[in-house]
């Protein structure tokens, strides 16, 4: 019985380490997918972006505000949910939202594989 039970907490462990592990790599992929946009568009990252403070949203560049989502895999999902947030937040700023998606390609995210998407009455606007 206390084999079973030292098996258990061993295993939560290093799931929980596991866990640990995977959210870092992603807070770095994150980060590193903040910096090309910034880079890219001139803009400015929001401070603390995610951790639930005031700064909501990941940047700000040329009058949008800007969720960036990125992957080293083959496909990103956005929920009706993310969408309605990030619109919500933008009209609050007077901003027009957009979602950026980047794609990894070797370990790094690149310009040829980072794609914007905006409401195409803010695409209209800019022409």
């Amino acid at each position: 019985m206390i084999e079973k039970k030292e098996k258990a907490r061993t295993g939560s462990k290093k799931t929980s380490m596991n866990r640990a592990r995977i959210n870092k790599e992603n807070r770095e992929r994150g980060d590193q997918l903040e910096d090309l946009i910034e880079w890219l568009l001139s803009g400015s990252r929001q401070s603390g972006s995610g951790s639930g403070c005031i700064e909501r949203e990941d940047l700000k560049a040329d009058g949008l505000l800007i969720q960036a989502k990125g992957t080293n895999g083959k496909s990103i999902s956005v929920k009706l949910a993310d969408i309605e947030k990030l619109i919500l937040h933008a009209e609050e700023d007077s901003l027009d939202p957009a979602f950026v998606f980047g794609f990894e390609r070797r370990g790094k995210f690149i310009p040829s594989r980072t794609f914007i998407a905006v409401p195409i009455s803010v695409w209209m606007k800019k022409k």
